[in-house]
């Protein structure tokens, strides 16, 4: 350091107490894609297969709708659903059908 011109209000001269410019870092960024991957394990297949073919079964069913919720649902009002033999026979039903689980 060059302290010459201190007394005479001058500024101090430091060249040498500076080093060289480094050049600025390039930094490259790989842009990195996430990949998605999804597995449907056997079960959830099988139980997909199960649903659809429900589905179908209940499409392909003919007749008025409406005339049969509405017969069902004066049978589950007048209480002669409440009974032993019918959650035997319901149960049965489902039973046969496949309807285990879902």
């Amino acid at each position: 350091m060059d302290i010459r011109n201190i007394g005479n209000n001058g500024q101090i001269d430091r060249p040498g107490e500076r080093g060289q410019r480094s050049e600025p870092k390039t930094v490259v960024l790989t842009p990195f894609v996430a990949k998605d991957d999804a597995q449907i394990s056997s079960v959830g297949r099988a139980t997909a297969a199960k649903v659809d073919q429900l589905a179908k079964t209940a499409r392909g069913q003919e007749g008025d709708r409406d005339a049969l919720v509405e017969a069902a649902r004066e049978k589950l009002l007048s209480g002669e659903l409440d009974t032993n033999e019918v959650f035997a026979a319901t149960a049965e039903n489902l039973a046969n059908c496949g309807f285990l689980s879902v």
